[in-house]
């Protein structure tokens, strides 16, 4: 190996916080985890990233999925299968796993980037079950998507429900 890329496989190692050793054979040596030693959660249905939202169906015999022990440091409780494309700009995209922490309305931290489980009833209309940010302007409650094609919708009119099941803390993505 020449001094260039030695030099740049050094800091590879630091930053990864992995031995240069492993980097340059490849030899797990303890370094990656098996997953039957991840903690496991409940996949308990779907949620919409769109804002037509899918119908919430909590699953009697939910299957278990590893998930990193982060998520659950985080509080994480269950896992559901997101359907959609409104939060590919904050890295979820159709297809992946959220693992979600209980959160109630009164502790949403509106206009962070914090992302919530919601379900939003309008007058008659059920939209089921969504993943967005709640923020508030103008003394109004806004349903934000994270994807600049979506708009944002105004949920403080009269007749709309809001309940928040949770708020994402982990992305898990299996790749094809």
């Amino acid at each position: 190996m020449h001094e260039p890329q030695i030099s740049a496989t050094i800091k590879l190692s630091k930053m990864l916080d992995v031995p240069l050793e492993w980097l340059l054979t490849g030899e797990n040596r303890g370094l990656i985890r098996e997953i039957k030693d991840l903690p496991t959660l409940p996949l308990v249905g779907e949620i919409g990233c769109d804002f037509n939202g899918v119908d919430y169906e909590i699953r009697e015999e939910a299957s278990r999925v590893p998930v990193p022990g982060e998520a659950i440091e985080k509080g994480a409780r269950y896992v559901i299968r997101v359907q959609g494309d409104s939060m590919r700009d904050a890295g979820i995209y159709d297809g992946d796993l959220v693992a979600i922490a209980l959160c109630a309305l009164e502790e949403v931290d509106y206009g962070s980037k914090k992302i919530y489980a919601l379900h939003i009833h309008e007058e008659q209309v059920c939209h089921g079950v969504m993943l967005k940010h709640l923020k508030i302007e103008d003394g109004e409650v806004w349903a934000v998507p994270d994807n600049r094609d979506m708009l944002p919708r105004r949920l403080s009119s009269l007749g709309t429900e809001v309940r928040v099941f949770g708020r994402v803390v982990a992305v898990i993505r299996v790749l094809p």
